[in-house]
């Protein structure tokens, strides 16, 4: 296999020119033989199934302009490092949504590993060494994830059909999509509603690509939609309507100290090693269910609502277990 430096090179040579370059003048641009070009352009043909034609008429080498021969072209990757940059980033992606390039994304995986030549053997088995576990997902379409990400690439509206929660039953909406979001193992789409004429916070899992349209989307400003979408605590659109301090236990703290909660967080180390964590927040949900996963190991110090409603859940789930209850 030849070097890809020097396919890298030839590439760019020759798309680079819009009329057919002689030999003479590829051998010249590339400083080699040319027996080695003729060797670059038969691994470009056969190995990266580009069409590189003979102009008889004008002497020299060209690519054909025919889209549907030249669509499979890697393009002019530099080096084995770009490859299997690309290769590793292709695989991470079906393994966040499976089965998201379908066909395409194994051809493509394969055009890759020729071009890496001996090095593909180091990528065989990549596969098996990257592990996605992921409690709670829920399973979206390949099929309506792609389209969502080419809408949100050519910033298009599209028509969706968005189930009810557990049903089948739902409506149908216009929407201008702004954001793809991964929270806690899901994935969901900002955008604009033209209905209900409001940004929303769609789950990608109910959503059902119908139609996507010519229109471009509403425009928006990226500073407005991250301030809509970032500024609260988890999922919620808007902006916070309070700030809730945590106290976590010298036990918990060691790992909370590491976390990330929220982007505007703030951290206060106490001499008995606990940690109080400072979040913004505009609903209690999200955030509550953060709060009580850690038991008797954070208090919430305020707002005094939320600590009410923390104390309430903690009753209620003493209750239920109130039979099995061993005296201190």
């Amino acid at each position: 296999m030849p070097s890809y430096q020097r396919v890298a090179q030839l590439y760019q040579v020759m798309t680079s020119s819009r009329q057919a370059i002689p030999l003479t003048q590829l051998c010249e641009s590339l400083d080699t033989s040319p027996a080695t070009i003729k060797r670059l352009i038969s691994f470009l043909r056969h190995d990266l199934q580009m069409n590189i034609v003979f102009d008889s008429e004008h002497g020299g080498y060209r690519i054909a302009t025919d889209e549907r021969s030249t669509r499979h072209a890697i393009g002019p990757l530099h080096n084995s490092k770009e490859i299997s940059d690309l290769f590793t980033t292709c695989l991470i992606a079906e393994k966040l949504v499976p089965n998201l390039f379908n066909c395409t994304g194994e051809s493509i995986r394969n055009q890759l590993r020729q071009s890496l030549g001996a090095k593909a053997k180091k990528l065989n088995d990549l596969s098996d060494r990257v592990c996605v576990i992921a409690p709670q997902k829920r399973t979206v379409s390949p099929q309506d994830f792609a389209d969502l990400v080419v809408a949100l690439r050519d910033q298009i509206r599209i028509t969706i059909y968005y189930r009810e929660l557990g049903g089948s039953r739902g409506a149908s909406h216009t929407v201008s999509p702004y954001r793809l979001i991964l929270y806690r193992n899901n994935w969901h789409l900002a955008g604009w509603c033209h209905q209900d004429h409001t940004l929303k916070i769609l789950a990608a899992e109910r959503i059902k690509v119908t139609d996507m349209t010519a229109t471009p989307c509403r425009p928006i400003h990226h500073d407005e939609l991250s301030k809509a979408v970032e500024a609260a605590y988890g999922i919620d659109l808007g902006e916070p309507s309070d700030h809730a301090v945590l106290r976590f236990s010298p036990k918990a703290a060691k790992r909370v100290a590491l976390e990330e909660w929220h982007r505007d967080q703030t951290q206060r180390h106490h001499a008995d090693g606990s940690l109080e964590l400072t979040v913004p927040y505009r609903q209690t949900r999200e955030l509550k269910m953060d709060v009580l996963r850690f038991g008797s190991e954070v208090e919430v110090v305020a707002p005094r609502q939320l600590r009410q409603e923390v104390a309430q859940d903690h009753a209620k789930a003493a209750q239920q277990y109130a039979a099995d209850l061993v005296p201190a």
